[in-house]
């Protein structure tokens, strides 16, 4: 364990490296965040993710989603498979080439200890987010729009959900930056990581915003908000 991971055990320790090695992550949309957070998470050492996404890669994906580079027409969940497996041959990758939806998400979510929003719509947010309050695990949201990007992490029945704060509209085509998606994608890898082996401080209840064009980057509490519909069960 210590020759590929001397460098992160200082960090998060021997027993946190096990629980990684033990851990099973569901990557919900392999688009630009996912591309990071798949690859960081598998060069992390995590034992197995679930990758799910109903896509194929276009042309116009390639300024961010660097997995698919050359692939051809593929699904992007098997694509994703693959390039987990060529950085870490340790992790099982499970491909799941399917939109997320309420008849299939309990089951995509089966045995997962975390899920993670790598979505590019609300409609499909805010049903990960009756999946995981279900299931009971925690959900690191990111999200990014141009310049501007955003993470916290939903703990069920601690913390306020995405429905008490995330909008149900969508805006349409959202202009993305493949250096933005980055950035927001590695703080959700971060703080997958800093979830599974309880390690640090999680932006638990805490929205993290960013703004690449200015680097203002700013925290925020979030409450819950009365009558919820969806996390009020929770309580």
């Amino acid at each position: 364990m210590q020759g590929r991971y001397s460098r992160q055990i200082p960090m998060i320790g021997e027993d946190g490296q096990e629980c990684l090695i033990r851990s099973k992550v569901a990557v919900i949309g392999c688009g630009g965040l996912g591309c990071n957070v798949m690859t960081q998470l598998a060069a992390a050492g995590v034992g197995e993710m679930i990758l799910a996404d109903k896509d194929v890669p276009s042309e116009t994906d390639l300024n961010r989603q660097f997995v698919y580079a050359g692939k051809g027409t593929a699904p992007k969940a098997e694509l994703a498979a693959e390039w987990v497996r060529q950085i870490s041959e340790s992790t099982k990758a499970v491909p799941m080439n399917i939109d997320l939806d309420k008849r299939n998400a309990a089951s995509v979510l089966k045995g997962c200890d975390i899920a993670v929003d790598c979505l590019d719509n609300n409609r499909t947010r805010l049903i990960l987010n009756a999946a995981v309050l279900e299931k009971g695990i925690p959900l690191i949201h990111g999200a990014a729009d141009g310049p501007l990007g955003q993470v916290t992490v939903i703990v069920p029945g601690e913390t306020a959900c995405l429905e008490c704060f995330l909008p149900e509209a969508d805006p349409g085509t959202i202009p993305a930056m493949g250096a933005v998606v980055s950035v927001i994608g590695g703080i959700e890898a971060a703080e997958t990581v800093k979830m599974i082996t309880g390690r640090g401080r999680p932006l638990k209840g805490n929205l993290l915003s960013v703004n690449a064009g200015t680097w203002e980057i700013r925290t925020v509490g979030l409450r819950k908000r009365p009558g919820c519909d969806a996390c009020s069960r929770n309580d």
